[in-house]
């Protein structure tokens, strides 16, 4: 018999004279951006997208595929994951604008930027309501906010509508984007939570799925790809930096302000 090299088939002697090809098949590190409709947008995205590449080759040594899409909707980004393999996705990195409430898309054009006059603020406002009523291709928490947003009617989804098997027992989930972990302050009926936010609620279905060594980290306030404050170059444009939340089955069990990747064999130890 002979040893493969990574990535290659096995060729294992079943009879004498003949050759089995047995497939080997790597784990995945997946990148998506999530295109914005102003270019300065997507651009941020692309170069944060390939810092982080960079860090996933710096420390894995070839040991997983690395694989990258751009999109335009939320169900163009599901359909990204679910083509998959059943358990091969390692790591899941989105790059989008973000809230507590879903991943912000839209196929509309730039926004209109008003010009101070009362017919520029009207114009405003009805190109916002088109872009996020009739365009709008979000990535919602749920079918409840997907819903309640009335956004079926264009390309959004939820999660729900995500195959959960492609991932792996220990995925990595990282949402570069701003308020994706935002915590619910709570009000005269409800009590704050930390994890009543997309981040949260991806971590809760991800271990009812049974990946019960998954996390997911987000940002808890708005954030920027300026890693290294002002002197940062278009090229180090990064958004692993400033405080980030980390979740599991639905809760908050931690927070850093570590910047660029932190550590997974310590993220598989938090509880």
């Amino acid at each position: 018999m002979t040893t493969p090299k990574p990535n290659l088939p096995a060729n294992t002697n079943q009879t004498p004279q003949s050759v089995h090809v047995i497939s080997e098949k790597r784990k995945v590190r997946l990148l998506i951006v999530g295109k914005g409709t102003e270019k300065g947008d997507i651009s941020a995205f692309q170069f944060a997208r390939a810092n982080v590449i960079k860090s996933y080759k710096n420390i894995d040594k070839n040991k997983y595929e690395i694989i990258s899409y751009d999109v335009s909707t939320a169900k163009e980004l599901v359909d990204k994951i679910n083509q998959q393999d059943i358990d091969s996705i390692r790591s899941l990195d989105i790059f989008s604008h973000g809230g507590e409430t879903a991943l912000y898309m839209t196929v509309g054009e730039p926004r209109y930027r008003s010009d101070g006059s009362l017919w520029g603020d009207v114009r405003g406002a009805l190109d916002t309501a088109d872009r996020w009523a009739f365009r709008n291709a979000a990535l919602y928490r749920n079918n409840k906010a997907l819903l309640s947003h009335a956004a079926v009617i264009a390309d959004s989804t939820s999660l729900y509508s995500i195959e959960f098997d492609r991932f792996t027992d220990n995925v990595k989930v990282e949402l570069h984007g701003c308020n994706t972990a935002k915590p619910n302050e709570g009000g005269i009926f409800s009590e704050p939570d930390p994890a009543d936010n997309f981040a949260g609620e991806f971590s809760k279905i991800l271990f009812e799925a049974g990946h019960v060594n998954s996390i997911v980290i987000g940002s808890p306030v708005q954030s920027n790809p300026s890693i290294n404050g002002d002197n940062t170059t278009i090229k180090q444009q990064d958004y692993r930096h400033g405080r980030r939340c980390i979740f599991r089955n639905g809760k908050k069990i931690g927070e850093t302000k570590e910047k660029g990747h932190i550590d997974e064999n310590m993220l598989s130890k938090m509880q």
